[in-house]
């Protein structure tokens, strides 16, 4: 993964270009490229991103869920191992095609990026299933973990982030944040974290994680289909 300085011409002129004119219009490219395509419904300009990729081998579902956060593919047909760049932050990740779950990777970049942000609240609002091979038994169920903050805030997270956490795995004891399933200890939050991105972090391994990330990437596919906006 690196930052790239400066991306956002070449996604004007080069990654781009391998549109054809049938399929976009320039002005509907200058306004996705200077920042104006934020007011185009995300299932338009969510067509233009996924454009990029018709050069690169077809993984459709992988494809599609790079492009639904904000990426385009910077390759060729002729320079298959592209990278795929975020067009708001100008973000890149090398190998995205080994990736697991593309908003993990974008939150782990640049968790301020706007696409991060705005899907913040479908991650966190992301219902978990059961899971019983467990660590601590008494918080397999997430009620039981929403229960465990005492309806407080706890560790200075925002109104709302103490189900969000629950969600993430994560019940309250000892001053911190710690997983039913892996154990895993948190002992601080920041405005902004996402908090299942941050159980990765620390614990990319756990089991719960195993069954609820790859759930994201369809939760978000949910949400572009209904027409959320771009951020």
């Amino acid at each position: 993964m690196e930052k790239t300085g400066s991306v956002s011409s070449s996604l004007c002129c080069g990654a781009y270009s391998n549109m054809k004119s049938e399929e976009t219009d320039s002005a509907s490219l200058s306004s996705l490229c200077c920042g104006a395509y934020s007011k185009i419904n995300l299932a338009i300009s969510n067509k233009m991103r996924m454009d990029t990729f018709r050069s690169c081998p077809k993984i459709k579902s992988l494809t599609k869920n790079w492009s639904n956060v904000g990426f385009v593919y910077t390759g060729t047909s002729t320079h298959r191992d592209g990278h795929v760049t975020c067009v708001k932050c100008f973000q890149t990740v090398k190998e995205w095609k080994t990736k697991r779950v593309p908003y993990i990777e974008h939150y782990m970049i640049n968790k301020e990026c706007s696409f991060v942000q705005t899907y913040k609240p479908v991650v966190d609002g992301l219902l978990p299933v059961d899971y019983y091979g467990i660590q601590n038994n008494r918080y397999p169920r997430l009620a039981n973990r929403v229960s465990s903050f005492g309806g407080n805030e706890c560790m200075n997270l925002p109104p709302g982030d103490n189900r969000a956490a629950a969600r993430a795995g994560f019940f309250y004891e000892e001053s911190s944040l710690q997983c039913f399933c892996c154990g895993t200890v948190i002992k601080e939050s920041k405005k902004n974290d996402v908090l299942l991105c941050e159980h990765y972090k620390v614990s990319p391994e756990c089991p719960f994680l195993g069954i609820q990330l790859p759930r994201v990437s369809q939760a978000i596919e949910s949400t572009v289909v209904n027409g959320l906006k771009d951020p």
